[in-house]
């Protein structure tokens, strides 16, 4: 995996694939199938086409060895989820950069070596592509790009943002290039980073921290030019060093026994995550293959960065009241740029000296997936401080008692780090936090912890009697076969659960249980949430602080009319407000585009609740929304 300068680098949804096996994709029958989408069951023919297995794919991954062996593994996945043969096309060679990668592909005719008009034609014909190339070519003559030092163990010569943007420019050509070949045909891109195996080694050296930097500047990097073509990105960085990227993949046995390559393990995992991606293809962005003056305009314009430039950190916490449990977060908050940097503002640095212009700034609670897939830096470039909460999640063949019981020992997680943060100002973000304007957003898991945190209460006697008496009729509308039983599965061990609790929480006058929720919570953003048969509509109008709901309509795990529209129907806010996402599925999330659109919606709502700023309420209004035709504003009443 060395790199040369010559040219020679949701908790829900892990119960459902852990119950319910991957789901069934289906592709189209044209002559050039289409890739199925990530909904369970068939996906949508093209012109009303029949719907039968295609005999065939063809998967082409271009990468250096650090995605070696994923080639086999991610096709086999591809063979179990979709049902189809899949051709595999390796394009992994030792050191590949992208600079090579893309001679090879402007090239006319093909430089004299069979590789590179062989990538050509495999690209025409790939239904799916994985690409990760290193950037050591890339290098713009103003500002040189120098990582050999990390290589070795020592300090890397030049590392900055900026010294990266050759390699976000190359990156850019090259997928262009790809779309190209394809010519219009459907095609799932994936774009991926990659891990870190030498954590220790950098830690003995004492270049641990400029090293790591030198690795997020590339990934970030390698992100940048995946959003520009709407290209879902998978970082391996974080999926095997952890989100804070401190994590040895060695001693997780994701590292061959060369203390550099991927094992079978890593490679299996990798198969895994992109699986879980989906199998939608891509749709770049018009305006990056035909840019026009009218289209210049941005549509969301808080899905741009804000005005700060951010940092991160990470702290543990222990909660000696539940037997020690142990909660990390990740804290992202607006930053100086460090001196002669010229860094983007979404890109958080490590440690970064907070920029205390505007302090203190509202404070967003998030879980993991939301903030590491979603959200990321985006809230606190625009004045929050937003802290991805990271709870003990189980595992996907956890116990589901152990997953069932989350629906209260989460939302405590999130208030006991609310307390944390209150009374034990964060070291090196002294006065930089304001704990008493505090909002709280998520997707799925998310969003059921967010909806908990705004004033609902529990209402058991409508829960058990749902599930004894309503549950049948009620699975046999919803598309999900296991609806229900998920749902449900908390009344089969009621008396447990309830013990777990605590008499605290269960004691009631008037039948609904404590509510789980805090005065200083001021505003609640949940996406695609559910629990309405554990509420009902009387604990539901409970809730009782501004609530903006967003929601896909085509959700097969979290039913539109049964769950959210419902949710949103009888919870009681002051101020309610709900945006449908039409034809949207559960992880809509995983689209770039929906992500920009989730920014400038999270920025508006917040920035009217927690910083005041009245004029942001245009901004998820319903004649904002109306302005879109793959969006409504409240209950969807389409088709």
């Amino acid at each position: 995996m060395k790199w040369v300068t010559c040219v020679t680098f949701g908790v829900l949804l892990a119960w459902i694939l852990a119950s319910c096996g991957t789901p069934t994709l289906v592709p189209s029958t044209a002559a050039t199938p289409m890739p199925a989408t990530s909904t369970p069951g068939p996906s949508s023919a093209s012109s009303g086409s029949a719907q039968t297995p295609q005999a065939e794919w063809h998967l082409v991954v271009i990468g250096d060895s650090s995605l070696g062996g994923l080639p086999k593994a991610f096709a086999s996945r591809i063979e179990s989820d979709i049902g189809v043969q899949v051709v595999r096309h390796d394009s992994i060679i030792g050191g590949l950069s992208a600079g090579r990668v893309l001679r090879a592909l402007q090239a006319e005719p093909p430089l004299a070596q069979s590789w590179d008009e062989e990538l050509a034609n495999d690209l025409r014909q790939a239904e799916v592509v994985v690409m990760f190339v290193n950037p050591v070519d890339s290098v713009d003559p103003e500002n040189p790009l120098d990582l050999d030092g990390c290589f070795v163990n020592s300090a890397p010569a030049a590392c900055t943002p900026e010294t990266f943007a050759q390699y976000t420019t190359d990156l850019k050509a090259i997928w262009a290039k790809i779309l190209a070949l394809r010519a219009g045909q459907p095609t799932i891109l994936r774009a991926t980073d990659i891990y870190n195996p030498l954590v220790s080694p950098w830690n003995e050296a004492g270049v641990f921290d400029a090293c790591t930097e030198c690795w997020e500047n590339m990934s970030h990097a390698a992100r940048l030019a995946a959003e520009a073509y709407n290209i879902p990105f998978l970082s391996r960085y974080d999926a095997f060093n952890g989100t804070d990227h401190t994590e040895d993949p060695r001693e997780k046995g994701y590292i061959h026994g060369d203390g550099e390559h991927p094992s079978e393990l890593m490679n299996q995992r990798t198969a895994e995550l992109l699986s879980r991606m989906g199998y939608e293809p891509v749709s770049p962005p018009a305006a990056t293959i035909a840019p026009t003056a009218a289209q210049e305009a941005v549509p969301f314009p808080l899905s741009e960065p804000g005005p700060y430039y951010t940092g991160k950190r990470t702290f543990t916490f222990e909660d000696a009241s539940r037997d020690g449990r142990r909660i990390d977060i990740t804290v992202f908050y607006p930053a100086l740029l460090p001196e002669g940097s010229k860094g983007t503002r979404l890109l958080a640095g490590a440690n970064r000296e907070p920029d205390l212009s505007g302090a203190p700034y509202p404070l967003i609670l998030t879980e993991r997936d939301s903030g590491d897939m979603v959200f990321q830096a985006h809230l606190a470039s625009h004045g929050f401080v937003m802290a991805v909460v990271r709870p003990p999640y189980p595992a996907a063949e956890a116990d589901v008692a152990e997953i069932d019981s989350g629906i209260v020992d989460y939302p405590s997680d999130f208030l006991f780090v609310l307390d944390q943060i209150t009374s034990n100002p964060l070291e090196g973000l002294e006065g930089v936090i304001d704990s008493e304007h505090v909002g709280v957003t998520g997707h799925s898991w998310g969003g059921a912890i967010s909806l908990a945190l705004s004033g609902v209460r529990i209402d058991p006697e409508f829960y058990l009697s749902f599930c004894a008496e309503q549950a049948p009729a009620v699975q046999a509308a919803v598309s999900w076969g296991g609806y229900t039983e998920y749902f449900c599965s908390l009344a089969e061990r009621w008396d447990e659960f309830t013990a777990h609790v605590g008499e605290e929480m269960t004691a009631s006058e008037d039948g609904l249980w404590q509510a789980l929720t805090d005065e200083r919570i001021r505003a609640v953003l949940p996406i695609a949430p559910d629990g309405a048969w554990l509420y009902g509509e009387r604990g539901l109008a409970m809730a009782d602080r501004p609530m903006l709901i967003i929601a896909p309509t085509d959700d097969e795990y979290t039913p539109y009319e049964i769950e959210t529209a419902y949710i949103f129907e009888h919870v009681d806010s002051p101020e309610r407000f709900m945006i449908s996402f039409i034809g949207r599925g559960h992880m809509m999330v995983l689209d770039p585009e929906v992500a920009l659109r989730l920014h400038h919606f999270a920025t508006a709502f917040f920035g009217t609740y927690l910083q005041g700023k009245s004029e942001y309420r245009d901004y998820f209004s319903d004649s904002f929304v109306s302005q879109f035709d793959d969006l409504a504003w409240g209950v969807y009443q389409g088709k």
